[in-house]
């Protein structure tokens, strides 16, 4: 996106026309499940919504904040909510060869591409086929628009 495109941009409302199902697609991973799901986050208040989500899918949720203090006020809902709750710190400017992925040119949040490849590599090594990736100010996920049972 170019500088003159700016006012051009904008957010989109709703993501629901985004999803897709997937339950006809051969894969290893057990149909209508959903092994871990990330959120990058620097608002710990947003967090329960996606909590609460993971708790009813059954998966793990990894949680990417960009400050101690944001990960030990997120700790306190997950421990509340989730036990499977893994909350990390990637501090502002943090960077890894391994982290190197396409990214856009232009992001609001500058940490949001860093974060999201590192859940991508944390998926890689912990062996997850499926990952659901989910903003910190998205409500009204229900786990059935994620996880269909097989047709």
């Amino acid at each position: 996106m170019t500088e003159n495109n700016f006012d051009q941009a904008s957010h989109i409302g709703s993501h629901i026309d985004l999803l897709a199902d997937m339950s006809n697609v051969m894969s290893r991973a057990k149909p209508g499940k959903v092994d871990a799901i990330v959120v990058p986050t620097i608002h710990p208040h947003r967090v329960g919504p996606a909590i609460a989500l993971a708790k009813a899918l059954e998966c793990k949720i990894v949680l990417l904040c960009s400050t101690d203090s944001q990960r030990r006020e997120i700790e306190k809902i997950g421990r509340a909510l989730h036990a499977d709750t893994l909350t990390l710190v990637v501090p502002p400017g943090y960077g890894h060869p391994l982290l190197d992925f396409e990214r856009r040119a232009m992001e609001k949040h500058t940490d949001i591409a860093v974060k999201r490849n590192i859940g991508l590599l944390l998926a890689r090594l912990c062996g997850w086929r499926t990952v659901f990736f989910l903003d910190d100010d998205i409500r009204g996920m229900e786990p059935s628009l994620i996880a269909r049972s097989p047709v």
